[in-house]
């Protein structure tokens, strides 16, 4: 099972989510991030499910909220690039790539 590495703009993207979802009601941030580490969990349990998106990134859809998990495949690990809302432009995780 490879190791996940969540890159600094993906991780703030979850705070980023956290701190919105908490603001509108309290405890929702929480279950936010728990369906963010239970994604990250499948992720890391069998990258190869999720489908391409392009080139070698892939997409996981976070469970009850409009999420996506971009990430790419490494040698040994598996990297997650975005962490961004389902209605964003598909430019802003392209561009860090």
């Amino acid at each position: 099972m490879p190791r996940l590495h969540v890159r600094p703009a993906a991780g703030d993207d979850v705070v980023a989510a956290f701190e919105w979802y908490e603001a509108h009601r309290a405890g929702l941030g929480s279950q936010f991030a728990d369906e963010i580490s239970r994604t990250y969990a499948a992720i890391e349990a069998a990258p190869l499910r999720f489908p391409v998106v392009l080139d070698d990134i892939r997409m996981a859809m976070v469970r009850r909220f409009p999420y996506l998990v971009y990430f790419a495949l490494l040698d040994d690990a598996v990297s997650v690039i975005a962490v961004l809302h389902g209605h964003r432009s598909p430019v802003a995780w392209r561009q860090r790539r």
